[in-house]
């Protein structure tokens, strides 16, 4: 389908094969053919057509204004090494789908940057929000929105203290600025269980965290995985 540029990975569930086709925030309006080949090895068995369509929406702007000293930890080396970071996190998910329902939201706050606005910073387009960002003060819990495994824990130049967490079949949930970590990578979480702590470090602009979910190859909508209607979690309990 060519309204993603990126491999969709796999899984196995029971007696059927499952994949999640996120619509990435530069995909065009329109209608789009999607086409999945079933093969046993070199013998091709059946190929099975579906269409979706893409419809307009319209994200508002987002502006801020940084000094210098902030600006220089967002550059194209520490946006390279949050990258490597985050290829290396989410090389080899789990196969199992780990949820247990929809996800909850990780922290309480103002919701001071919506998913998918467009950045400005000093005035100039930077880039579209990944996330949401929730402000609450320095030291507020954070808890993970669902079962998973921590895969990484640590500190990186532009996004700060960093955590990401595996829920199974390429669906992570990824957490920026914080003050403390307290888990370590290979722990088991659960959807409630204390993680972390809001902080402001990193690219930032006061206490906050940036929360963002990543699905199979791109950015989704966080407060789509917190509707319990989403099917992502049809079946998982």
């Amino acid at each position: 389908a060519d309204v993603i540029d990126y491999p969709l990975k796999v899984f196995k569930k029971g007696q059927q094969w499952v994949t999640y086709l996120p619509i990435p925030l530069t995909a065009k309006v329109g209608d789009y053919t999607i086409t999945a080949t079933i093969s046993h090895g070199e013998v091709m068995d059946q190929t099975l057509h579906t269409t979706i369509h893409v419809v307009d929406k319209t994200f508002k702007e987002s502006r801020i204004t940084v000094d210098a000293k902030t600006k220089a930890l967002k550059t194209q080396d520490t946006l390279d090494e949050l990258q490597v970071a985050l290829d290396t996190a989410r090389k080899n998910p789990v196969q199992e789908n780990l949820m247990d329902g929809p996800m909850i939201q990780p922290t309480e706050g103002r919701i001071s940057t919506e998913y998918g606005l467009m950045r400005y910073v000093n005035d100039k387009y930077e880039s579209r929000h990944n996330g949401i960002d929730i402000a609450t003060p320095t030291g507020s819990p954070v808890v993970a929105a669902q079962n998973g495994v921590v895969v990484y824990a640590g500190l990186l130049t532009a996004t700060g203290n960093t955590l990401i967490i595996d829920h199974g079949q390429n669906i992570f949930t990824i957490h920026y600025h914080l003050n403390k970590i307290d888990v370590a990578v290979g722990d088991p979480v659960k959807k409630g269980d204390l993680v972390a702590e809001v902080g402001t470090t990193g690219f930032s602009t006061g206490p906050h965290l940036h929360w963002c979910i990543w699905v199979n190859g791109a950015y989704v909508n966080p407060w789509q995985m917190m509707d319990t209607t989403n099917p992502i979690h049809l079946g998982m309990q």
